[in-house]
């Protein structure tokens, strides 16, 4: 008798999905979930990648932002807590998906975001790579030891300018002599 009415239930399910004019719109409900913050460079980043994976896989992320919208703080919260009622991931973005119930923390790269997505194994922490700018940033040198090199590049400079101005000098006084003996 249960499974019965199991199976009318779910075909009555299934009937009313085919009648649903959003349907026509979203072929599934939307499974995947992006808790971000207006503004925030990292979810920026993430905008492009997130566009990919919706329309590789033809549904949409549900973005929701937890700066605006304290239900979505709430749940972003409750969703990111571990078995241990600790935060797993504690940041934004936060990447949720609802049937495998698998996170992703922070910004990634398309592919791990994809294969969270579709449901393959994924990093739940995996950064995209540094961009130029970020490298250049990180390789930027300051106090003490930017000091030092700063002045050691200021000496090296003076000294080069120096050997050049002799340089100049002994290969002008050889040629000024030929003309003066010429008059």
């Amino acid at each position: 008798m249960r499974r019965l009415l199991a199976l009318i239930t779910t075909a009555h399910a299934i009937r009313l999905k085919q009648l649903n004019p959003l349907s026509y719109i979203w072929r599934e409900e939307p499974y995947l979930i992006e808790f971000h913050a207006a503004g925030a460079d990292q979810c920026d980043e993430m905008k492009p990648a997130m566009s990919a994976v919706e329309k590789e896989l033809g549904t949409r992320i549900l973005k929701w932002d937890v700066w605006s919208d304290p239900a979505a703080y709430k749940l972003m919260q409750f969703l990111d807590k571990g078995p241990d009622g600790r935060s797993k991931c504690g940041g934004l973005p936060f990447f949720y998906n609802r049937k495998t119930g698998k996170i992703v923390c922070g910004a990634t790269t398309e592919k791990n975001l994809m294969n969270w997505a579709t449901g393959l194994k994924h990093e739940m922490v995996l950064s995209p790579p540094p961009s130029a700018e970020q490298k250049r940033v990180q390789q930027r040198v300051t106090g003490r030891e930017a000091r030092i090199a700063r002045q050691a590049f200021e000496r090296k400079k003076k000294l080069v300018a120096e050997m050049q101005a002799k340089k100049r000098a002994r290969g002008a006084a050889p040629a000024a002599a030929p003309t003066a003996a010429a008059q």
